[in-house]
């Protein structure tokens, strides 16, 4: 089986997506430079947890996907102390949209049969080599006995 799809019985389906919809949030300092790498802390309205973390990218940008209505808070922050705390407010209007997404990937169609013929070859595998020290022992003993003493 390992010979014919060797691709196929070790890879598990991927598969992407490129959207839009997305709220983009821009962090510059006062000369127009980007705060670059900085950490950013996003909440969802009345949510104790934050909704999203991470850091802007090299041009100060980070994208999110609100997923209620309400105002977001963003907090971002650098390593040089400056802090920008910005409200972001979601309205009805603000939706992913998936007209224009593209996919791209490998393998999904097959994976639950491909996970159990695996399996199956595995445990075929473990037992063949089992039986086959078996059978190497099996030949020692029979060696033996039929070997005579010299007289």
């Amino acid at each position: 089986m390992l010979l014919f799809h060797p691709a196929v019985c070790c890879s598990h389906g991927v598969s992407g997506t490129v959207g839009s919809g997305g709220i983009v949030l821009k962090a510059e300092y006062s000369d127009g430079m980007p705060m670059s790498y900085a950490e950013i802390v996003i909440s969802a309205p009345d949510a104790k947890l934050p909704f999203v973390t991470g850091w802007t990218d090299r041009n100060g940008r980070f994208c999110f996907f609100p997923d209620i209505n309400g105002s977001y808070h963003a907090a971002i922050s650098d390593e040089l102390g400056h802090k920008l705390e910005m409200d972001i407010p979601i309205d009805q209007n603000i939706a992913l949209k998936d007209n224009n997404t593209t996919k791209s990937g490998s393998g999904g169609r097959f994976i639950k049969y491909e996970k159990a013929l695996l399996g199956i070859a595995i445990i075929n595998i473990l037992f063949s080599f089992l039986f086959y020290i078996k059978a190497l022992r099996l030949n020692a003993k029979s060696k033996k006995i039929h070997q005579s003493p010299p007289v």
